[in-house]
Protein backbone atom coordinates (compact mmCIF):
# COMPACT_ATOMS: atom_id res chain seq x y z
CA UNK A 1 0.00 0.00 0.00
CA UNK A 2 2.87 2.36 0.81
CA UNK A 3 4.41 1.81 -2.67
CA UNK A 4 1.07 2.53 -4.31
CA UNK A 5 0.84 5.85 -2.42
CA UNK A 6 4.39 6.80 -3.49
CA UNK A 7 3.60 5.86 -7.10
CA UNK A 8 0.41 7.98 -7.10
CA UNK A 9 2.31 10.91 -5.56
CA UNK A 10 5.02 10.65 -8.24
CA UNK A 11 2.43 10.48 -11.04
CA UNK A 12 0.69 13.54 -9.59
CA UNK A 13 3.92 15.54 -9.28
CA UNK A 14 5.14 14.73 -12.78
CA UNK A 15 1.76 15.53 -14.32
CA UNK A 16 1.87 19.14 -13.11
CA UNK A 17 2.82 21.43 -15.98
CA UNK A 18 6.07 23.32 -15.48
CA UNK A 19 7.33 26.39 -17.25
CA UNK A 20 10.59 25.61 -19.04
CA UNK A 21 13.67 26.94 -17.27
CA UNK A 22 15.54 29.71 -19.02
CA UNK A 23 18.77 28.48 -20.59
CA UNK A 24 21.49 30.07 -22.64
CA UNK A 25 22.93 28.99 -25.95
CA UNK A 26 26.45 27.61 -26.05
CA UNK A 27 29.13 30.09 -27.04
CA UNK A 28 28.82 30.98 -30.69
CA UNK A 29 30.39 33.49 -33.02
CA UNK A 30 28.83 36.25 -35.05
CA UNK A 31 30.73 38.53 -37.41
CA UNK A 32 30.74 42.27 -36.80
CA UNK A 33 30.56 44.61 -39.79
CA UNK A 34 32.37 47.86 -39.15
CA UNK A 35 34.12 48.66 -42.43
CA UNK A 36 33.34 48.82 -46.14
CA UNK A 37 35.78 45.94 -46.55
CA UNK A 38 33.32 43.77 -44.63
CA UNK A 39 30.52 44.82 -46.99
CA UNK A 40 32.75 43.80 -49.89
CA UNK A 41 33.26 40.35 -48.32
CA UNK A 42 29.49 39.92 -48.17
CA UNK A 43 29.15 41.08 -51.81
CA UNK A 44 31.81 38.54 -52.85
CA UNK A 45 29.92 35.76 -51.04
CA UNK A 46 26.60 36.74 -52.64
CA UNK A 47 28.16 36.90 -56.12
CA UNK A 48 29.74 33.47 -55.66
CA UNK A 49 26.40 32.02 -54.54
CA UNK A 50 24.64 33.55 -57.55
CA UNK A 51 27.28 32.18 -59.91
CA UNK A 52 27.00 28.68 -58.42
CA UNK A 53 23.23 28.78 -58.91
CA UNK A 54 23.30 30.15 -62.48
CA UNK A 55 26.30 28.08 -63.60
CA UNK A 56 28.16 28.82 -66.83
CA UNK A 57 25.29 30.78 -68.34
CA UNK A 58 26.39 34.38 -69.01
CA UNK A 59 23.18 35.73 -67.60
CA UNK A 60 22.04 39.31 -67.34
CA UNK A 61 20.90 40.23 -63.85
CA UNK A 62 18.72 43.16 -62.84
CA UNK A 63 19.39 44.79 -59.47
CA UNK A 64 17.03 47.41 -58.11
CA UNK A 65 18.40 50.60 -56.57
CA UNK A 66 15.51 51.16 -54.15
CA UNK A 67 17.74 50.71 -51.08
CA UNK A 68 19.13 54.23 -50.78
CA UNK A 69 20.81 53.70 -47.41
CA UNK A 70 24.62 54.04 -47.32
CA UNK A 71 24.84 50.26 -47.04
CA UNK A 72 22.41 49.73 -49.93
CA UNK A 73 24.22 52.09 -52.30
CA UNK A 74 27.61 50.62 -51.43
CA UNK A 75 26.32 47.05 -51.72
CA UNK A 76 24.95 47.71 -55.20
CA UNK A 77 28.33 49.07 -56.32
CA UNK A 78 30.29 46.23 -54.74
CA UNK A 79 27.91 43.57 -56.07
CA UNK A 80 28.19 44.98 -59.59
CA UNK A 81 31.97 44.54 -59.40
CA UNK A 82 31.84 41.07 -57.86
CA UNK A 83 29.19 39.84 -60.33
CA UNK A 84 31.39 41.12 -63.15
CA UNK A 85 34.29 39.10 -61.73
CA UNK A 86 32.00 36.06 -61.98
CA UNK A 87 31.31 36.80 -65.69
CA UNK A 88 27.75 37.89 -64.92
CA UNK A 89 26.33 41.04 -66.46
CA UNK A 90 24.16 43.69 -64.82
CA UNK A 91 21.31 45.08 -66.86
CA UNK A 92 18.98 48.05 -66.41
CA UNK A 93 16.20 46.03 -68.09
CA UNK A 94 13.63 45.20 -65.41
CA UNK A 95 12.15 42.48 -67.65
CA UNK A 96 15.31 40.39 -67.32
CA UNK A 97 14.44 36.89 -66.08
CA UNK A 98 17.08 37.16 -63.31
CA UNK A 99 16.61 39.63 -60.47
CA UNK A 100 18.82 40.00 -57.41
CA UNK A 101 17.11 41.58 -54.42
CA UNK A 102 18.03 42.01 -50.79
CA UNK A 103 16.44 43.19 -47.58
CA UNK A 104 18.14 44.64 -44.52
CA UNK A 105 16.42 44.36 -41.16
CA UNK A 106 18.06 46.38 -38.38
CA UNK A 107 17.58 44.94 -34.88
CA UNK A 108 18.14 46.97 -31.71
CA UNK A 109 18.24 45.35 -28.27
CA UNK A 110 17.49 47.70 -25.38
CA UNK A 111 18.83 45.57 -22.54
CA UNK A 112 22.49 45.27 -21.57
CA UNK A 113 24.14 42.46 -23.49
CA UNK A 114 26.81 40.81 -21.37
CA UNK A 115 27.80 37.20 -20.94
CA UNK A 116 27.18 35.90 -17.44
CA UNK A 117 30.38 34.99 -15.64
CA UNK A 118 29.97 31.97 -13.34
CA UNK A 119 32.77 30.08 -11.66
CA UNK A 120 31.53 26.69 -12.93
CA UNK A 121 31.17 27.95 -16.51
CA UNK A 122 34.61 29.56 -16.40
CA UNK A 123 36.27 26.38 -15.10
CA UNK A 124 34.33 23.84 -17.19
CA UNK A 125 33.81 25.73 -20.45
CA UNK A 126 35.81 28.93 -20.85
CA UNK A 127 39.16 27.78 -19.47
CA UNK A 128 39.33 24.52 -21.53
CA UNK A 129 38.22 26.47 -24.60
CA UNK A 130 40.97 28.99 -24.01
CA UNK A 131 43.57 26.20 -23.69
CA UNK A 132 42.37 24.30 -26.78
CA UNK A 133 41.33 27.15 -29.09
CA UNK A 134 43.15 30.16 -27.60
CA UNK A 135 39.89 32.07 -27.54
CA UNK A 136 36.92 32.50 -25.26
CA UNK A 137 34.32 35.03 -24.25
CA UNK A 138 34.80 35.00 -20.51
CA UNK A 139 35.07 38.72 -20.11
CA UNK A 140 31.93 40.56 -19.12
CA UNK A 141 32.37 43.40 -21.60
CA UNK A 142 29.18 44.72 -23.13
CA UNK A 143 28.18 43.56 -26.60
CA UNK A 144 26.71 45.85 -29.27
CA UNK A 145 23.00 46.56 -28.99
CA UNK A 146 22.68 46.67 -32.78
CA UNK A 147 22.51 43.87 -35.32
CA UNK A 148 21.43 43.61 -38.94
CA UNK A 149 19.83 40.69 -40.73
CA UNK A 150 20.74 40.80 -44.42
CA UNK A 151 18.63 38.55 -46.64
CA UNK A 152 19.38 38.22 -50.33
CA UNK A 153 17.37 36.39 -52.96
CA UNK A 154 17.88 35.50 -56.61
CA UNK A 155 14.68 35.31 -58.65
CA UNK A 156 14.28 33.69 -62.04
CA UNK A 157 11.01 34.62 -63.75
CA UNK A 158 9.74 35.78 -60.34
CA UNK A 159 10.47 32.39 -58.72
CA UNK A 160 13.03 32.24 -55.92
CA UNK A 161 15.96 30.01 -56.84
CA UNK A 162 18.39 31.20 -54.14
CA UNK A 163 17.80 32.70 -50.73
CA UNK A 164 20.06 33.17 -47.73
CA UNK A 165 20.22 35.32 -44.60
CA UNK A 166 23.27 36.55 -42.71
CA UNK A 167 23.29 38.16 -39.26
CA UNK A 168 25.95 40.65 -38.20
CA UNK A 169 26.74 42.83 -35.22
CA UNK A 170 27.18 46.51 -36.05
CA UNK A 171 28.46 49.35 -33.92
CA UNK A 172 25.59 51.16 -32.25
CA UNK A 173 26.76 54.50 -33.67
CA UNK A 174 26.79 53.02 -37.19
CA UNK A 175 23.30 51.56 -37.30
CA UNK A 176 22.08 54.51 -39.38
CA UNK A 177 24.11 53.11 -42.30
CA UNK A 178 21.49 50.39 -42.70
CA UNK A 179 18.32 52.50 -42.69
CA UNK A 180 16.73 53.74 -45.86
CA UNK A 181 16.24 57.48 -45.85
CA UNK A 182 12.55 56.89 -46.54
CA UNK A 183 12.21 54.87 -43.33
CA UNK A 184 13.36 57.71 -41.11
CA UNK A 185 10.40 59.61 -39.68
CA UNK A 186 10.45 63.07 -41.18
CA UNK A 187 7.94 65.82 -41.64
CA UNK A 188 7.22 66.41 -45.28
CA UNK A 189 6.62 70.04 -46.14
CA UNK A 190 4.18 70.33 -49.01
CA UNK A 191 4.22 73.45 -51.19
CA UNK A 192 1.48 75.90 -50.38
CA UNK A 193 -0.49 77.45 -53.26
CA UNK A 194 -1.76 80.99 -52.94
CA UNK A 195 -4.33 82.59 -55.21
CA UNK A 196 -4.59 86.36 -55.46
CA UNK A 197 -7.85 88.03 -56.37
CA UNK A 198 -8.63 91.65 -57.16
CA UNK A 199 -11.69 93.01 -55.42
Amino acid sequence: MRYLAIFIALVFLTSCAQVPKEGSYPLGYQKKMQASHHWNKLARKVAADVKSKIGDERAQIFMSDVDRSPFGKAMRTLLATELNHQDLVLTADETSPYKLVWDVQPVFHKTERRNDVHFSRTVLVDFPQYILLSETDWDSSAKPHSEVIVTYELLKNELSILRDSKIFYVNDADRGHYWEISQVATTVLAPVKYTMKNN
